[in-house]
């Protein structure tokens, strides 16, 4: 039996007398507030977590600790326990509009990584009672890495010319980070006791460059450019107005090979991660039909994709059959992360600008024209097919309004550690947060659920709430059976691309969907507009 409760979204998948559910519960939400605060990173052990963000100090105590800081907007860098109770506080700033951007956790050993304002050319940057005199460079908004012990103590620290776009750890302690100015664009490798091991140009022009590596310290690299791109002296041709240019480069920096991905219009990565099967895991969106090498992905739309290449940059598996965007928000690509989790399924978050198109979904952020947003999470399973997805906010009002909440994710097995900000009231599971609409981080715990059940032929009588489904695979049927609250409800099945198959109003409490005249797919199902789907896989 398959019960569908409120908020919690399942996955059916039609089979010989098999039926699998997938699901996710949020457990825990704790959201920081009186003081200004949001949250861009999250990493974890095996009992802390780890946040870095921003932080505005107003002499106001913040997580239960004293915060003091050096400027208008400084970095800031948290310790907590797995249930999101904050240990210590560490502040990184120095006299203007500081962040803490990336943090990694390795080897007993924390990495921060983000930007710092430089304007006298000879600005103080301090973290704790440490401080440090930062170079002059051409630019006035800087970068730096640091090294820390897990008390927030700082080893070591780098600065470089401009803020970091990108940082990672490899499986030595070594510290990469990506950077470019108006001038160039940069990769710096350090070692895990701080030495510089080189600085690379990648471009005599300013790109935004992600990056990865594997344990060996192969390094992966994607920007987005447009036209055209010189990478390391060799000139690149895109297909279209934006393209995506995705490198692999040795252990020295030097590079191996590059494919460039990309069709006639806005191309853009959002995400790399190099993944525990030896795949390269990318995340953004792409335009129509698009091409790398021999491979030609059709499709119409603004898609967002995930896709997995082999360490040659050769496709695996790659879907961009979920998420669509309007055409009208291409150019606000959602940002997020993407990470393989132990268990063996892929997990993402999507920051997304307004609107953002699920299936026959339309998650809104912030319907009347503003720039807010809105945090989705998704999980895919090995081959990369959709399993399930929701967005951390409700809307108190639907079709409204959606508070918005930024999200980024780390997984442990079934265990998805949330970490974001909140910008205006959001409502999770039914439960308000932020009713000050202020500007205020937050962290929360999500679990992903699975069930299997087999040999399905009966069900149990519901409550009147209840709305049930289940397969008949000997008549390749799903049949419906609704609650007495649910009778004259509207009954609808729709093809991926929204497009309308079956329609019926529910007189009966028993209805019928007869899927022998549709191809083998994904297929989604609402009991009334307002009621959440579930998606049916046949």
């Amino acid at each position: 039996m398959i019960k569908l409760m409120k908020r919690v979204l399942c996955f059916l998948i039609f089979g010989s007398f098999t039926m699998n559910t997938y699901s996710q519960t949020i457990d825990w939400v704790l959201l920081y507030e009186n003081v200004t605060s949001g949250f861009e990173d999250i990493d974890i052990n095996a009992s802390s977590m780890f946040m870095a963000g921003t932080i505005r100090p107003n002499g106001q105590p913040w997580a239960g600790h004293s915060v003091s800081g050096y400027g208008y907007q400084d970095g800031v860098l948290c310790k907590a326990d797995t249930a999101g109770n904050i240990n210590w506080v560490r502040v990184a700033g120095s006299v203007s509009g500081e962040k803490a951007r990336f943090v990694r956790y390795h080897n007993n050993m924390l990495y921060l990584a983000g930007n710092v304002i430089n304007w006298s050319g000879n600005s103080i940057m301090r973290i704790g009672s440490s401080q440090w005199s930062i170079p002059p460079f051409p630019s006035v908004t800087n970068g730096y890495v640091v090294q820390m012990d897990t008390s927030g103590n700082v080893n070591w620290i780098h600065f470089v010319p401009s803020d970091v776009q990108s940082s990672e750890i490899d499986a030595a302690g070594n510290a990469y980070a990506s950077c470019s100015d108006s001038y160039r664009t940069y990769l710096y490798k350090f070692s895990s006791s701080g030495a510089q091991l080189f600085e690379k140009y990648i471009s005599e022009k300013r790109y935004p460059c992600l990056l990865s590596t594997d344990p060996s310290g192969n390094i992966f690299l994607g920007i987005n450019f447009s036209d055209s791109i010189v990478f390391f002296g060799n000139l690149y041709t895109g297909f279209g107005s934006s393209d995506i240019l995705l490198s692999r480069l040795d252990v020295n920096g030097n590079p191996l090979s590059a494919v460039v991905i990309g069709g006639a219009g806005l191309d853009a990565l959002s995400y790399i991660k190099h993944t525990a099967n030896n795949n390269i895991l990318i995340t953004g969106v792409w335009v129509d039909t698009v091409q790398c090498n021999n491979v030609t992905i059709s499709g119409t739309g603004n898609r967002h994709f995930i896709a997995a290449l082999d360490p040659n940059l050769s496709f695996v598996m790659w879907n961009d059959r979920e998420f669509r965007i309007p055409s009208h928000y291409i150019t606000n690509t959602p940002n997020g992360n993407s990470i393989l989790s132990d268990n063996g399924r892929y997990y993402i978050s999507l920051n997304f600008e307004d609107t953002l198109i699920a299936g026959v979904d339309t998650l809104i952020g912030k319907r009347f024209g503003g720039y807010y947003g809105n945090g989705c999470v998704a999980s895919f399973d090995a081959a990369l097919n959709l399993l399930w997805y929701r967005t951390l906010a409700e809307s108190s009002n639907p079709g409204y309004n959606t508070g918005h909440a930024s999200v980024w994710i780390r997984p442990v097995g079934n265990r998805i550690y949330l970490s974001g900000q909140m910008m205006e009231q959001c409502i999770i599971d039914g439960i308000s947060y932020n009713p000050s609409n202020n500007y205020h981080a937050f962290t929360a715990l999500l679990t992903d659920t699975f069930q299997m059940s087999v040999g399905i032929s009966e069900i149990r009588d519901g409550s009147a709430d209840d709305w049930i489904v289940y397969p008949n695979p000997a008549r390749d049927v799903f049949t419906v059976k609704l609650g007495h609250s649910y009778l004259s409800s509207t009954i609808q099945l729709a093809d991926q691309t929204g497009r309308t198959l079956f329609f019926q109003k529910a007189e009966l409490n028993l209805s019928h969907i007869n899927m022998k005249n549709y191809p083998d797919g994904i297929y989604f199902m609402r009991i009334n507009e307002r009621t959440k789907k579930i998606v049916l896989m046949r």
